[in-house]
């Protein structure tokens, strides 16, 4: 089959079935006739008529946007900036966030803000379900208060197509061979407009998500202390405009409050270590169940039972060490010719 050169053009080969083309109508809220209009390029659609095609169409949302750049060359910029306000957060918004933070536990605020922010951010940023990844990478907490912060982990994350769902504690170590463990030491938001393009390689340590073009991370703060990084990646590439990124800057400060002041730490206190691909940290942690149980079980035989969560600590505590060793056992047998990734 050969591929559409233009949005006309697949647009076309979409609603040539009738009953197809009702449906697209009534999900898009676009007249049919005006549907085939378009396709028989007929007519200039407005933006925001383009924006409801593509949310009509979630499984094509990729390759319409592509084709439709060729055509509208600032589709993305306009239509966005019609739809919702970028240059800020609703003010609702923070009077909900407060809310929550008044009426939530400290233990659980993180969840329960970092999640409400989360929901947020992805409809703000992605009100047309391009395809956006939203995450939260927070600084493992040291097992000893003497030591400093090795890593970090995914502890939220939220998704459009193609990475819908949820993203909750993502067990997998990362350090300095990362963007956000980058972005932690350096504490400034980092945007990349394309993954595909290789001058941005010998400046940032990035391994690229799947289906990802463009990416951006931004340090959470509080005063001189840093908790973690807010992270963003989308399906299209150049999609985190200066208006986006500083809309994305003021989510990350928001995100702030969700954290206890215990968990902000000075650079003084961070050493990032470096870690090997989540490839081989998979293999680690698939002994991770067996590892939890044998602790705890070790503990209550000393007289000395653990909660899951201590445990928990415990065994996280241990595969990060683990995991640094094998990096330094890997690049001494393979230097100079080790990679990271």
């Amino acid at each position: 089959m050969i591929e559409p050169q233009t949005w006309r053009e697949l647009l076309g080969s979409l609603i040539e079935n009738v009953q197809e083309r009702q449906r697209i109508a009534s999900l898009s809220g676009i007249n049919a006739v005006t549907l085939q209009r378009w396709a028989n390029s007929e007519g200039n659609p407005r933006i925001r008529n383009l924006h409801q095609l593509i949310s009509a169409l979630p499984d094509y949302a990729s390759q319409l946007t592509a084709l439709i750049q060729k055509e509208y060359a600032t589709f993305l910029e306009s239509g966005a900036s019609s739809e919702e306000d970028l240059s800020k957060i609703p003010s609702n918004f923070y009077t909900n966030v407060m809310r929550a933070y008044t009426r939530t536990a400290p233990s659980l605020r993180f969840w329960s803000i970092g999640k409400l922010i989360l929901q947020q951010a992805l409809q703000h940023l992605d009100p047309f379900r391009l395809g956006l990844l939203l995450t939260i990478t927070c600084c493992t907490v040291p097992s000893d208060p003497s030591q400093k912060v090795r890593s970090m982990r995914i502890f939220l994350g939220l998704g459009s197509a193609p990475w819908q769902g949820s993203w909750d504690r993502y067990p997998l170590f990362i350090g300095v061979e990362s963007l956000c463990g980058y972005v932690l030491s350096n504490r400034r938001l980092i945007t990349i407009h394309d993954v595909q393009a290789t001058d941005f390689i010998s400046y940032y340590p990035l391994v690229p998500l799947q289906d990802s073009r463009s990416v951006v991370v931004a340090p959470i703060q509080r005063g001189e202390g840093v908790a973690g990084c807010f992270c963003a990646s989308s399906t299209q590439p150049s999609y985190f405009t200066a208006e986006r990124a500083e809309l994305f800057q003021s989510y990350a400060q928001l995100l702030a409050v969700a954290f206890q002041p215990t968990e902000f730490y000075r650079s003084q206190n961070i050493d990032l270590g470096l870690f090997p691909s989540f490839g081989q940290q998979e293999r680690y942690f698939a002994t991770f169940q067996t590892r939890l149980l044998h602790t705890m079980r070790n503990a209550i035989l000393g007289g000395q039972p653990l909660s899951s969560q201590q445990a928990m600590q415990m065994v996280l505590a241990q595969l990060e060490e683990e995991l640094l060793q094998a990096t330094v056992e890997q690049q001494s047998e393979d230097s100079p010719k080790f990679k990271l990734f």
